[in-house]
């Protein structure tokens, strides 16, 4: 068979288009892959950066560090690595949750920033969350100079910030730790900051290095939690009573001071509570109440002290008829929706007049959310209960607040009995409290008394009622009612 060449022409030119159509599909498929990789190289760094501040996250943060520690580990002599745990503060959210989502990110950009700059080639930054910063340093320098580099990063985080709109500032804590001595794997190194972290936090200072006894209080903590909670599993007041006891210190308001006693015009007593634990025996509250707020169990323990406080009132009405109660009110209490509810039912339940009840509240509850303090103080007083401000001048408070927020007692705090002999700025704010206090139609008590100077010292500055170890420590049910057996004169004697 034979072919001329204007077919053999055709057939050519067809297997070139052929060949052309399928290098056209090899080039689109080549193109197609190149995309997939790159978006899949773009996907990885979107997972291990954050797409915000530019940082590296907490994925890639664990990925370098784990690997970093592994191979220092491994050395005769590992060097120093120091992380930074930086969290911003509440002001924070509040940026968050008052700006659209452009202005807020903006913000965090300019943090990051900053911090950069600041830090340059010294250490590494990472964003492991939305709210915190991590700084890992690899030279081997001092705490001293830590401590410094951390309020270097204070300082330049706390900053004024001006945007369109507002000019913000945003505050931070910060949380230390090293390799080897704090950890030696990513794990507990992490941890170490943490915990170091949490510590600054709960107390409110600016940089924490992390101690080993902080752990072991966070493990004894956990276990105190664990048998806590084991104490409330129970159904019924009488069980409840068998793990807690009701303790009451005497407040005592002063008619006057004379030779050998003090002539006495009120008494009240704060109640407070112990947990009879098996292992630990007596638990302090401070210790108790801690645990309790942080795990919310204080809900439960706060129930069974308000039912079991009015009931023992009600006990001793026909006693000591003119005796009132104070009770603790924590901040989780007070911001339970279901508060004055479960007032309502526990005054129905006991016969006793809420006038004879002060609530005592921290200032820590009226700033965390005025309006809602505001209101829910206003309920309360409506109720007929009688409210404390306890702690006064140890946190955010003002004089001006007294007005505003209905309370019908002021508690000046302990710290202040400490030179109030002497002259000076301390002596003249509790004058200025106890004046201000007197002018608003509120009582005043002076917490802490001890010595008899102290209570002469502080009763001429117009202070009336007191609360302190002078009069008494706190004292178990039976031995309370012997002290108040002592006072049916109102009158207590000085002791030998």
């Amino acid at each position: 068979m034979s072919v001329d060449n204007e077919e053999a022409a055709e057939i050519i030119n067809n297997l070139r288009n052929e060949r052309d159509t399928l290098l056209e599909k090899i080039r689109s498929l080549m193109i197609r892959l190149e995309h997939a990789e790159r978006r899949q190289q773009n996907s990885s760094l979107m997972m291990l950066y954050d797409e915000v501040t530019g940082l590296p996250n907490h994925h890639k943060m664990d990925r370098d560090i784990g690997s970093m520690l592994w191979d220092f580990f491994k050395l005769p002599k590992p060097p120093k690595i120091s992380v930074l745990l930086i969290k911003l503060d509440e002001n924070f959210n509040h940026v968050r949750q008052a700006f659209n989502p452009d202005v807020f990110n903006n913000i965090l950009s300019t943090l990051a920033e900053r911090l950069k700059l600041m830090l340059d080639t010294r250490g590494l930054l990472y964003h492991p969350r939305l709210d915190e910063f991590a700084v890992f340093i690899f030279d081997s320098i001092s705490d001293h100079d830590l401590a410094g580099l951390a309020y270097d990063i204070r300082d330049n985080i706390s900053g004024t910030i001006d945007n369109q709109v507002y000019r913000v500032k945003v505050g931070c804590n910060i949380g230390i730790a090293s390799f080897p001595e704090d950890g030696l794997n990513k794990r507990m190194l992490l941890s170490s900051a943490d915990i170091a972290l949490s510590y600054a936090v709960g107390r409110g200072a600016d940089v924490v290095f992390f101690s080993e006894d902080m752990r072991q209080k966070v493990i004894g903590n956990l276990e105190m939690q664990n048998d806590l909670l084991s104490a409330i599993e129970v159904k019924t007041l009488f069980e409840l009573s068998e793990n807690f006891t009701l303790y009451f210190q005497p407040i005592i308001t002063v008619d006057n001071i004379v030779e050998d006693g003090i002539n006495c015009e009120d008494f009240k007593a704060e109640v407070l509570i112990r947990w009879k634990d098996p292992n630990r025996g007596s638990v302090l509250p401070r210790n108790l109440i801690e645990v309790a707020e942080e795990t919310g169990l204080i809900l439960p323990i706060g129930r069974w002290l308000l039912k079991a406080s009015m009931m023992k009132l009600s006990e001793w009405r026909r006693e000591y008829f003119n005796l009132k109660l104070s009770i603790n009110i924590s901040p989780r209490q007070f911001f339970n929706r279901g508060f004055t509810e479960e007032l309502r039912v526990i005054l129905n339940e006991t016969g006793v007049r809420a006038d004879d009840i002060y609530l005592e509240i921290t200032e820590s509850c009226l700033f965390n959310d005025q309006d809602y303090a505001s209101e829910e103080i206003k309920k309360l007083s409506d109720m007929g209960f009688k409210i404390t401000l306890d702690d006064f001048g140890t946190g955010y408070s003002s004089l001006g607040y007294l007005n505003k927020f209905k309370t019908d007692t002021v508690k000046i705090d302990k710290i202040f009995i400490e030179g109030l002999s002497e002259e000076g700025k301390k002596r003249e704010l509790i004058k200025s409290i106890v004046k201000i206090g007197h002018e608003l139609d509120l009582d005043v008590v002076f917490e802490g008394i001890e010595e008899l100077e102290q209570l002469k010292e502080a009763y001429s500055l117009g202070c009336r009622t007191f609360q302190g170890y002078f009069f008494s420590r706190p004292l178990p049910v039976e031995e309370f009612e012997q002290f108040m057996n002592g006072c049916k004169e109102n009158y207590i004697a000085f002791p030998d």
